[in-house]
Parts: C-alpha cells; sequence; structure tokens
C-alpha cells in the first residue's frame, strides 16, 4: 500500500513555489483471510483514491508564466550571461506586487551571436488578474541587484509606484480594462529606472540594459515574443514567453 504526500517549499529570492510530490510505501502485513475482507478492501481502495483525487486536484500545480526560449541574435559583449527583472501586480484591492529576478546560473550564461537556450524557466506566478513588466540585463561583474537591501529596494519602489496609480484608478471609479492596465503598467517601467539607479554599485562595472521594460501580456495557450534590443549598443535578444 501506499499514499502520496506533498511536500512545498519557497525561494524567497523568486518568490517561487516548488512542490514535490513523494511517494510513501509501506510493506503489506499479511493477515488471516475474512469473508468480507475482499468487499472492504475494494471499498476502502476506492475511498482513498477518490480521497487522493480531491487532494491532488485542489491542490494542484499553479500555472507559471515561462521563458520558452531566449535566442540571441547579437550578444552585448560576447559571453553574455543574461538576468531578468520580473515585476507582478495584482489588478484587484489591495494591489499586492513584488519583484523577482531570475538567472543566470545553470542556465542564461555564456551567450554568444546566434545562440538559442531552448529550456522553460519559470518566471512568475501566473494569474489573469495580473500585469507584468520584464527587463533583460546583461550581467558584467555580477548581478547589480545582488542582495536582499536591493530586492527590498525594487521592491518598496515599485510596489508604491502601483498601489499609488491603482488607487487613484480605483478612486476615480475606473474600469479593470485594457487603458488602465496600461497606465498602470507605465508606471512601474518608469520607476524602473530609479531602482536601477538605486542599486548601481559603483565603481563595479553597471549591467548592460538590453533594451527598455517591457509590459508581457500573456495568456494561457499562446506564445508571446518580445524583442529586446540594446539602445547605443550591440545586444539584441528574442525572448518567448508562455503560460505553463
Amino acid at each position: 500500500m501506499s499514499y502520496l504526500t506533498r511536500t512545498v517549499t519557497y525561494n524567497t529570492t523568486t518568490n517561487r513555489k516548488h512542490r514535490h510530490m513523494n511517494i510513501v510505501a509501506f510493506e503489506p502485513r499479511v493477515e488471516p483471510v475474512h469473508p468480507s475482507w475482499p468487499r472492504i478492501n475494494v471499498m476502502m481502495k476506492y475511498l482513498l483514491t477518490s480521497i487522493g483525487f480531491l487532494v491532488v486536484t485542489a491542490y494542484g500545480f499553479a500555472a507559471q508564466v515561462v521563458v520558452d526560449r531566449i535566442k540571441c541574435i547579437e550578444s552585448s559583449d560576447s559571453a553574455d550571461d543574461i538576468y531578468m527583472v520580473v515585476f507582478r501586480g495584482q489588478m484587484s484591492a489591495p494591489f499586492d506586487s513584488n519583484v523577482g529576478i531570475v538567472g543566470p546560473g545553470n542556465f542564461w550564461d555564456d551567450f554568444d551571436d546566434g545562440e538559442t537556450w531552448n529550456q522553460d524557466i519559470a518566471i512568475a506566478k501566473y494569474s489573469a488578474n495580473a500585469v507584468y513588466v520584464v527587463l533583460l540585463m546583461e550581467q558584467d561583474s555580477g548581478n547589480d541587484i545582488k542582495n536582499a537591501d536591493d530586492i527590498g529596494t525594487w521592491r518598496s519602489l515599485t510596489a508604491g509606484a502601483w498601489q499609488g496609480v491603482r488607487l487613484s484608478q480605483s478612486v476615480a471609479g475606473l474600469p479593470d480594462n485594457e487603458a488602465q492596465r496600461k497606465a498602470a503598467a507605465n508606471k512601474v517601467i518608469n520607476m524602473f529606472g530609479t531602482a536601477l539607479n538605486a542599486t548601481s554599485h559603483i565603481p563595479e562595472d553597471i549591467d548592460d540594459k538590453i533594451g527598455e521594460p517591457r509590459r508581457l501580456v500573456i495568456t494561457p495557450g499562446t506564445t508571446t515574443q518580445v524583442d529586446f534590443k540594446e539602445e547605443g549598443g550591440d545586444g539584441h535578444y528574442a525572448v518567448t514567453f508562455k503560460v505553463k
């Protein structure tokens, strides 16, 4: 006999939950056979199977926004190590938001011209009620956003911008539509520049920004490609996103 257990861990840097399913097995014990036992065993098996189905269904894996593919059209300075800054803001009160940093590590590293990385990398939890903003960066002397204080600065600045604009929209009685989502995202995009300046560690080399922050619009069952082109530099990447 076996049963299914579920373990959840939380990564404070990427704000992602990881769920692991463990099968715990037990050695069956030999018992004397009773005439009514076969029917009881069938009923118990049906009951346990039904309970297990309900538990897995109720606590199933949450959908994630995933980077499906990154293609380096042209590297910033050869052997690029790439990371992404990801903002997620909820449209409904209390207008929660978060910022995560994804990469580089054992993925998105050492990009040269024409190279493609085909691997699903989750970057945020998916919600149809959320707005996403993404920024692609090329790491020089380690990530500019390198510690808990830096992450805290990003989260504080972007949360202030997001909550401010959403409160204004709410007080004005504006509906949750594409125009309001775009306006709220633009406030966060503008705040990205302030956050970058606040977390630059001079005299270390400042990481190269591959293009401007972009609002990511994504729905399940579709893919969205976003081009990031470095202004005044060579870096140029095509990134494909999906929900999984």
